[in-house]
C-alpha cells in the first residue's frame, strides 16, 4: 500500500508539472506589453513551483517542508549569484537554458515571488501527495486528529490562493493583449532579428510606442540600431525610431493611459509600468517616423 501511495503521488506531482512547465517557458517567451513583470516576477513565482514538484517527483518520499525550504534558499542563493558576472557564467547565461535557470539580473523585488510560490508550492504538494517519510507513518491518525485537519484545511487554503494567483497572471495576460498590440521588429548588434508585441499610440500625427520598462530588450536593441519594422492591422513598413526622454514624453505616455486605462486598472502592475509619475526613471516614449 505504501508503495502504491508513493506511486499515485509521483504522478500527481508529474501532473503539476505538465501544467506547470509550459506556464513557465511561455513567461519566457512572452514579449507583450508587461512581459517584464510576466518574465521576472511570475515567472521567478513558476520558477520555485517547478523545481519544488521536479523534486518531488523524483524523490516523493522527501519531507514537503524540507523540499520547499532548500529550493527557496537555492533559489535566493541564484538570485544573489545574478550580481556576480564572471566571462564562464556570462558565456552560460548567453544560452536559453542557462538564462532561463541562472538568471541574469538581480532585483530584490524577485524575493516575494519567491516566497508566495514557495508557500504554494508546499500547499499544494502537502494537499494532493502527501506522503513524505512521517506522513507515511502518520497519515491516517493525523487525518482524524484536529491538528490534521486543521493542516490539511490550511493547505487546502493555499493551494486556493496559489490557483487565484495563477488565475490572476493568465487573465492579466488575456487583458493585456485584448487591446490594440502590434510587432516591431528590431535588430541586435549581431544582425539577428527579433520581434516583442507591444502597446501603440498615435498622437498629433505620428505614430509613438513606450518601453515601460528601459531594460526591454527591443528597446536596448532601437537605441543601437533605429531602424525597425513595425506590424499593425495586417500592414508591415518600416520606420526609423527617435527616443523622446524627460517632460516631451509625458504628454505621449498620458495619451497611453487614456488608451489603455481599463485594462491598467484590472492588471494593477501595468500602472508602475506605464505611469510616469510613480516610475523613478526618466519618463521616455519613442516616435516612429516611416523610412
Amino acid at each position: 500500500m505504501r508503495h502504491e501511495q508513493v506511486a499515485t503521488d509521483r504522478g500527481r506531482c508529474l501532473a503539476v508539472l505538465a501544467v506547470v512547465t509550459p506556464l513557465g517557458l511561455f513567461t519566457k517567451f512572452y514579449s507583450g506589453p508587461g512581459s517584464s513583470w510576466v518574465a521576472s516576477q511570475a515567472g521567478g513565482f513558476l520558477y520555485v513551483v517547478f523545481w519544488v514538484f521536479v523534486v518531488l517527483a523524483l524523490f516523493p518520499r522527501l519531507s514537503r517542508l524540507g523540499v520547499t525550504l532548500a529550493v527557496a534558499i537555492a533559489t535566493s542563493v541564484l538570485e544573489f549569484g545574478q550580481l556576480w558576472h564572471p566571462a564562464f557564467l556570462e558565456r552560460i547565461r548567453s544560452s536559453f537554458l542557462g538564462h532561463a535557470v541562472l538568471g541574469s539580473t538581480f532585483a530584490w523585488s524577485d524575493f516575494p515571488y519567491y516566497a508566495v510560490g514557495a508557500l504554494a508550492a508546499y500547499a499544494a504538494a502537502h494537499t494532493i501527495a502527501p506522503v513524505g517519510r512521517r506522513a507515511l507513518q502518520t497519515r491516517e491518525s493525523g487525518l482524524r486528529s484536529p491538528g490534521g485537519a486543521t493542516a490539511r484545511s490550511l493547505g487546502i487554503s493555499l493551494a486556493v490562493v496559489a490557483t487565484i494567483f495563477l488565475v490572476a497572471v493568465v487573465v492579466s495576460v488575456a487583458l493585456i493583449e485584448s487591446q490594440e498590440v502590434v510587432v516591431i521588429r528590431s535588430t541586435d548588434t549581431e544582425g539577428d532579428a527579433h520581434s516583442a508585441r507591444i502597446w501603440i499610440v498615435d498622437y498629433e500625427g505620428a505614430v509613438w510606442v513606450a518601453p515601460g520598462n528601459r531594460t526591454n530588450g527591443w528597446f536596448q536593441r532601437l537605441l543601437l540600431e533605429p531602424r525597425v519594422e513595425l506590424m499593425r492591422s495586417g500592414t508591415r513598413r518600416c520606420y526609423i525610431a527617435t527616443v523622446v526622454e524627460g517632460p516631451a514624453a509625458l504628454p505621449v505616455l498620458e495619451r497611453f493611459l487614456e488608451k489603455y486605462r481599463s485594462v491598467i486598472r484590472v492588471t494593477g502592475f501595468l500602472n508602475r509600468l506605464l505611469e510616469p509619475r510613480g516610475d523613478p526613471s526618466e519618463p521616455v516614449a519613442v516616435r516612429l517616423q516611416p523610412c
